[in-house]
């Protein structure tokens, strides 16, 4: 994901876990390495062909419409045949998984190859009609039918036997889903669900102070 504000709101949760003697790791593109190292976590860098440094300054300067969703399924064929994740995964060993709502393929080739539960960060209020289950759905149905005849290659190569994509995400309405906002902003109000938890306002204590403190001196 290159959008800094999709990534700033998951510090304070990390930090915690930090404080906590959690060992934090993010898995993110280049771009994202400065912002992640000055907040005191490690990094490690993925799909460097695909999201090179320097991608997301090369975006807004040509204001791009839409950039996000124009190449969040570039890495499509390197984490389903190309294997993208399997020697970091093997290094990694980790106990728990955070993957961003925005990308619910990764969330898949996780789950049916690695067998792994992750856990759905969503660092906004999203549409209550929306789950990671329906953003997944959706995502398939824009894929051209290459990349559908790729995703299903690699579903048959996992062992999976579906009739539909409809079959293919069911899943994911069962991982937990972490919401970093307050339940008081939202506007409408969530079917209810024992996997969704809204965390409250994601924002570092230690940062507050300090922005509080540069208001008023």
């Amino acid at each position: 994901d290159l959008e800094e504000g999709h990534l700033l709101p998951s510090f304070r949760l990390a930090q915690t876990l930090q404080q906590r003697g959690h060992e934090v790791i993010y898995l993110s593109v280049s771009d994202n390495e400065h912002l992640i190292k000055e907040q005191g976590f490690d990094f490690h860098a993925m799909l460097e062909d695909h999201y090179p440094k320097g991608l997301r300054q090369m975006i807004k300067k040509n204001f791009v419409s839409n950039a996000h969703n124009a190449i969040k399924i570039n890495h499509l064929e390197p984490i389903t045949r190309g294997g993208a994740y399997d020697h970091l995964l093997r290094k990694l060993n980790a106990d728990l998984y955070l993957v961003s709502y925005l990308l619910p393929i990764d969330i898949l080739v996780l789950y049916y190859k690695y067998k792994i539960r992750p856990v759905v960060f969503t660092p906004f209020l999203r549409d209550v009609n929306v789950t990671v289950r329906d953003m997944c759905r959706k995502m398939i149905n824009e894929m051209s039918f290459q990349e559908n005849c790729l995703l299903l290659d690699f579903l048959a190569d996992t062992g999976g036997n579906f009739g539909t994509f409809h079959e293919v995400v069911e899943p994911l309405g069962r991982f937990t889903e972490l919401i970093f906002c307050p339940a008081e902003f939202e506007i409408d109000s969530y079917p209810y669900n024992p996997h969704i938890h809204r965390v409250g306002p994601s924002i570092r204590e230690s940062l507050v102070s300090l922005d509080i403190y540069a208001m008023y001196s």
